[in-house]
């Protein structure tokens, strides 16, 4: 039987709650078990990049690239606060369903950068408009996951995906990439009972 795979997009916005450590070990021990691939989002590290685009104007490319790497930068930040996760590099492992069940956190570089995505699916664009919801999402469809799993720090306005994006629950590019995943939902890992919804 294939090992049941879900992708958690663990929103940058949670980076700074004392809370995050206890609150996501409490709802993952909730969950039946899988091989947890955590995606962290760029957070305050990226809102600073996306600062320096504008007063510097970096220009697409580099800023893609330094966002990539203020994910990666808070990855490691998320094995300080699990040291029981494993570190991904490489998604061929994910793909092939050869990882074992357990929480494993993706190292965004080297994993995300073009000539890796370009093995599995094609490239994420450079711009603003995708942001790690983006990222999760397409890894999500990528290697064919069986769900995704968004933990903000709210429920979306909407069940369904494109108002989500309209209002800013999500990045604008989401919709492009989220179609075809099997099931979708967000978590308000801040409510006491880690209130969920599916996103359609």
């Amino acid at each position: 039987m294939a090992t049941y795979v879900r992708v958690i997009k663990l929103g940058g916005s949670l980076l700074d709650w004392p809370g995050l450590r206890e609150a996501f070990r409490t709802w993952r021990a909730k969950q039946a078990p899988a091989v947890d691939l955590l995606v962290v989002g760029g957070g305050k590290a990226a809102d600073w990049i996306r600062e320096a685009d504008q007063l510097h104007g970096l220009g697409d490319d580099a800023a893609h690239q330094l966002a990539i790497q203020a994910m990666q930068l808070n990855a490691l930040l998320a094995e300080a606060l699990w040291p029981e996760a494993l570190a991904l590099t490489r998604l061929d492992s994910l793909r092939d369903r050869t990882l074992l069940p357990g929480l494993w956190v993706l190292q965004a570089w080297p994993a995300l950068s073009d000539v890796e995505q370009a093995r599995f699916a094609s490239l994420l664009p450079h711009t603003w408009n995708v942001t790690s919801d983006s990222i999760a999402a397409w890894l999500a469809g990528a290697i064919n996951v069986d769900e995704l799993v968004l933990l903000k720090s709210s429920l979306p306005p909407h069940e369904s995906i494109a108002p989500c994006a309209a209002a800013e629950y999500v990045d604008r590019y989401f919709p492009a990439v989220a179609v075809g995943i099997p099931f979708i939902r967000a978590v308000d890992l801040r409510s006491p009972d880690h209130d969920e919804q599916a996103i359609r």
